[in-house]
C-alpha cells in the first residue's frame, strides 16, 4: 500500500500487540518503524526522526517515563508528539508523564485497533525542515520560495560556517549544500556532517555547477545521497529529490 508520508514510531515489548498494531497501522497507508525495548526506541527516535511515538510504559532496558525524559532532554527530539499506551490508569501515572508533554494518554485495554489507527492518523505529519546551503542569492531565494510552497521549512546559509554552525544547533531532516562556498567549502561542510554523530544522520543532498565524476564519486564516498547538477536542474525537479530523499526508507 502507497504510504501516507507520515512516519510513526512504536515502541512496545509485547510481541503480540506490536505485531497487531504494526499490521493496522500500515494498513491506514503509515510507515511504520517498531522497537521491543526503551533503549532501541530512543535510538529510532533520534536517526528515524519519526512524526509520531507510539510509547509503552513498562519496557525493559528504559522505560517509557525515561524514554520520554530523555526525549524531552534532547534537542532534536525534544518537539515529537508522543501517544502513551498503558496497562495504567491510575491518576499520579498519568499526570506524570503529562507534566513532561504528551500528546495523549490511553489504557491499552481500553482502546481497539480501530480507534488507534484513527487516533495515529488525526495527528498531523510533522513540518520537515530543510537547510538550503547556497551562496549565489537569486538561486537560493528561488529554490527557498518553491520548497516553502510545497509545504517545508526552510533554514537558509550563504556560506559553508553558517551552514555548519546551523546544521549543528538546528534539528534538520535535510540539507541541500552548494560544493564551492564562501568560508568553507560543501565537500569540506558534509566531511564535518558525517564525523559528527549529532549530525551524520542527515540526508545530504549536494548541488554542483559540474557533474565531473571525480566530484560525483567524492560526494558519495563523504556520504552524500544524491549529487544534482544545477544547469540540469529545474526547480520542480529539485522539490521531486527533496521528496525522495524525505521518503520513509529512503535513508
Amino acid at each position: 500500500m502507497e504510504t501516507t508520508g507520515k512516519r510513526v514510531l512504536l515502541v512496545e515489548d509485547d510481541r503480540f500487540l506490536r505485531r497487531a498494531c504494526e499490521a493496522s497501522l500500515r494498513q491506514r497507508g503509515l510507515a511504520v518503524t517498531t522497537a521491543a525495548d526503551g533503549e532501541e526506541g530512543l535510538r529510532l527516535a533520534r536517526s528515524e526522526q519519526p512524526d509520531l511515538i507510539l510509547l509503552d510504559m513498562l519496557m525493559p532496558k528504559l522505560s517509557g517515563l525515561e524514554v520520554l525524559r530523555a526525549l524531552r532532554g534532547d534537542e532534536a527530539t525534544r518537539g515529537v508528539k508522543v501517544l502513551i499506551l498503558s496497562n495504567s490508569s491510575r491518576e499520579q501515572d498519568i499526570a506524570e508523564v503529562s507534566n513532561l508533554g504528551i500528546s495523549g494518554y490511553f489504557v491499552k485495554s481500553n482502546l481497539s485497533l480501530q480507534e488507534l489507527g484513527e487516533l495515529v492518523g488525526s495527528v498531523p505529519a510533522r513540518v520537515r525542515r530543510v537547510l538550503l546551503a547556497e551562496d549565489d542569492r537569486f538561486l537560493r531565494r528561488a529554490a527557498e520560495a518553491r520548497l516553502r510552497r510545497h509545504g517545508l521549512e526552510v533554514l537558509t546559509a550563504a556560506d559553508g560556517e553558517e551552514a555548519l554552525r546551523i546544521a549543528r544547533t538546528e534539528p534538520l531532516d535535510l540539507v541541500l549544500l552548494d560544493v564551492i562556498m564562501p568560508k568553507l567549502e560543501g565537500f569540506e561542510v558534509l566531511k564535518l556532517l558525517k564525523e559528527d554523530g549529532a549530525t551524520a544522520r542527515i540526508p545530504v543532498i549536494v548541488l554542483s555547477n559540474l557533474g565531473q565524476e571525480r566530484d560525483v564519486a567524492q560526494a558519495r564516498a563523504l556520504g552524500a545521497v544524491a549529487f544534482l547538477v544545477k544547469a540540469h536542474l529545474s526547480l520542480q525537479d529539485l522539490v521531486d529529490r527533496v521528496d525522495a530523499a524525505l521518503a520513509p526508507g529512503s535513508a
